[in-house]
């Protein structure tokens, strides 16, 4: 119970920094990556800084989508290929535009995504069309947004992210 009131608590106060930086930013504005093939979306206000990944140390008996941990700056960061974790448990592809972007340090939580590969900063005039999700897909997925060309770019909500049980899980079943 006291576990659930601490989560309740740690919840209200990130929501609550949150707020303050999204008035800042005035209207919606990402970071456009991709991971495994995907193209998504992620807030500024909830990323941080992005670094060239140059590894990170395995860690037994977890989750395939939980590379390692790594030296980000002095902080020990846990590191999730975003792309395996969202879409598939394929071990992820790594190379040369390979980057991890450090959740915002406001989100509290040591946490950091590994992505194939940068694709710009994104305003809401980059897109022609959005769209809600489905009920059945997780909370952290915003809306889909459609660019020009066609191509379907899914938001990722870092904060409810970084809540999730299923992102906090890391431990693989023995």
């Amino acid at each position: 119970m006291a576990d659930k009131q601490a989560l309740e608590n740690l919840q209200n106060r990130l929501t609550d920094k949150l707020k303050v930086v999204e008035q800042v930013t005035q209207g919606a504005s990402w970071l456009g990556v991709e991971s495994h093939g995907r193209l998504l979306l992620l807030p500024l206000s909830h990323a941080g800084e992005i670094f060239p990944f140059e590894g990170a140390k395995r860690v037994p008996y977890v989750k395939p989508w939980f590379v390692g941990v790594a030296n980000l700056r002095g902080a020990l960061c846990g590191v999730v290929d975003i792309g395996g974790f969202v879409a598939s448990d394929v071990p992820p592809n790594t190379g040369p535009q390979s980057r991890v972007v450090a959740l915002n340090p406001l989100l509290q939580i040591n946490a950091a995504l590994l992505i194939d590969r940068l694709m710009g900063l994104k305003t809401r005039r980059d897109f022609v069309r959005s769209t809600s999700v489905g009920e059945n897909l997780p909370d952290y997925f915003g809306h889909m947004y459609t660019d020009q060309a066609g191509k379907s770019w899914q938001e990722i909500n870092l904060q409810k992210l970084a809540l999730s049980e299923q992102f906090l899980s890391i431990a693989e079943a023995v």
